[in-house]
């Protein structure tokens, strides 16, 4: 039921945050010199504080309809773009577009965020890739690589697909 369902939901938003996590690191964004500024990371559609409580991260969480108080209450469409993030997260928000548009217009404005070689992190359904009438994997890719996107990971669970993408070919 729909107890399961949120649960299900929490777990795969938590092994998000620890993927992301692993992936900072791995890539030397997150754990480099102690001097250096902290990365400073969008999530979109928080529904968790793991980001925000990671250590050596600047973190803006954001969900449209939050009820944490440590997540902001704001719609990202009403956000302006400055270019001033290294990482955006975007967990299984894609997928609750309205229409192949906003979806578009969600992706490319969060390269909109990020400075040039900044990562994007994505999670969208795998059903929603393979089981559509609306879009193919081909097509969501063409529409990565169009908003600038260039991928450099990317992870598979039974339900879900992890990409990790670098803004503007870095």
């Amino acid at each position: 039921g729909r107890y399961q369902e949120a649960s299900a939901l929490s777990t795969a938003l938590h092994s998000t945050s620890r993927w992301v996590l692993r992936v900072l690191r791995r890539r030397g964004v997150l754990g480099a010199a102690a001097n250096a500024r902290p990365p400073a990371l969008l999530e979109v559609g928080a529904v968790n504080t793991q980001l925000l409580e990671a250590r050596g991260l600047a973190v803006r969480a954001i969900d449209v309809r939050s009820s944490m108080q440590r997540i902001e209450r704001v719609d990202f469409f009403d956000l302006r773009p400055q270019g001033s993030y290294d990482v955006v997260v975007c967990a299984l928000v894609l997928n609750c577009l309205p229409d192949a548009a906003a979806r578009g217009r969600m992706v490319a404005g969060l390269v909109a965020h990020l400075r040039p070689g900044g990562l994007c992190f994505l999670v969208v359904p795998r059903s929603c890739l393979e089981r559509s009438a609306a879009t193919t994997p081909a097509r969501f890719d063409a529409v990565l690589r169009r908003a600038g996107l260039v991928e450099l990971e990317r992870r598979a669970t039974p339900r879900l697909l992890h990409l990790c993408l670098a803004a503007g070919g870095a």
